[in-house]
């Protein structure tokens, strides 16, 4: 039978390479560990973004109560979460210009005329403003539906709201506590992103060792040849084993059998032992001389000792054992040359693999 060479058929023989779905394995624990880390991410910021949404509405929706008409109503500190109704043509006295924008820093309310001067006013007379205060309040303007300003290690989120002409809402909160709250969360979803990746670490090195470890060993059984001496197969270990177990009887045994002795008389570093099963040397010896074949390996097992242990539902079957003597694959039916070749790669692979290790 000859080696088929269809280019049709190699990438899934490349697929099925154990090397190549070790890589893809570690690709995948990654990808896994990148997922977490954005699910993480984007969990803070959907969290995030939920609290202070919450803070707005608290602000908007539990405003100070005041009184209609001009003139001001304390403002108070921010950290009480008070709110006030600010005329603005009366906030600076002697004031007239229509103010363009408020800001508030710590309870300080500051108007900016629009020429871009500015006066401040303490509504509470709680603060009393300095240069610092200014210019902090000069990059924390209240002119967009949520503004933050951080003054004196304090954390405040301004809102201001039209009420008609010269009048505007200004309400204030402390976010400190809110402030603490994410990095709280920050520091949980940092954990679970953490433990998660370490989770599918370990579930991958895990696979990888049981994978290392598949299948059941040689077993530790000696074989009679046709000349009548025993080959171990346990002293066959060292170099990847392929042990087929076929029957002269068997029609799929007899069509592949060329092909198998073909490659165990060309392999390098490799060992292809057929093992007839349930007969009788003559029988075996008849049959080879018959179809002219000489097997570089060749083992009697009169008994079945083979496929009993390995229960093989029929013949023919094939094992793929590493160097270590460990079952990696088993293969039942017809062998074709590049099925048998998948595997002979994947033995292969293996030892490269156990190298590599230690």
């Amino acid at each position: 039978m000859s080696r088929p060479t269809s280019r049709s058929r190699r990438p899934l023989t490349w697929l099925r390479r154990p090397s190549l779905r070790r890589r893809l394995a570690l690709l995948s624990a990654l990808a896994v560990v990148v997922a977490i880390a954005a699910a993480s991410g984007l969990a803070y910021l959907t969290m995030s973004e939920a609290l202070r949404n919450q803070v707005d509405r608290a602000l908007l929706t539990n405003p100070l109560t005041v009184a209609n008409g001009s003139g001001t109503s304390p403002l108070g500190s921010p950290a009480e979460g008070r709110a006030g109704r600010v005329d603005p043509e009366s906030l600076c006295s002697g004031t007239t210009d229509v103010a363009t924008r408020f800001q508030m820093v710590i309870g300080t309310v500051q108007l900016v005329r629009a020429d871009g001067t500015t006066c401040t006013r303490d509504p509470a007379g709680e603060v009393t403003p300095t240069a610092a205060d200014v210019a902090v309040a000069n990059g924390g303007t209240a002119t967009s539906p949520r503004d933050d300003v951080t003054h004196g290690g304090t954390h405040v989120r301004v809102r201001t709201t039209p009420l008609g002409s010269g009048y505007a809402l200004l309400v204030a909160r402390d976010l400190t506590d809110v402030d603490a709250t994410l990095r709280q969360l920050a520091l949980v979803l940092v954990l679970a992103t953490g433990a998660g990746a370490l989770l599918v670490l370990v579930a991958q090195a895990m696979l990888r060792l049981a994978s290392a470890d598949a299948g059941p060993p040689l077993p530790d059984i000696a074989l009679p040849t046709l000349d009548g001496a025993p080959l171990r197969l346990r002293t066959l270990r060292g170099e990847p084993l392929v042990v087929n177990l076929w029957a002269t009887w068997c029609p799929p045994c007899r069509r592949e059998l060329p092909m198998l002795v073909d490659a165990g008389r060309r392999a390098q570093g490799l060992r292809i032992v057929l093992v007839d099963q349930r007969e009788a040397p003559a029988t075996v010896r008849a049959y080879l001389h018959e179809a002219a074949l000489q097997p570089r390996w060749l083992a009697l097992d009169e008994a079945g000792a083979l496929a009993s242990r390995y229960q093989t539902p029929g013949f023919p079957t094939t094992l793929f054992f590493d160097a270590d003597g460990r079952l990696r694959r088993m293969y039942v039916g017809e062998l074709s040359a590049a099925t048998l070749q998948q595997g002979i790669e994947q033995l292969r692979d293996a030892a490269a693999g156990g190298a590599e290790r230690r």
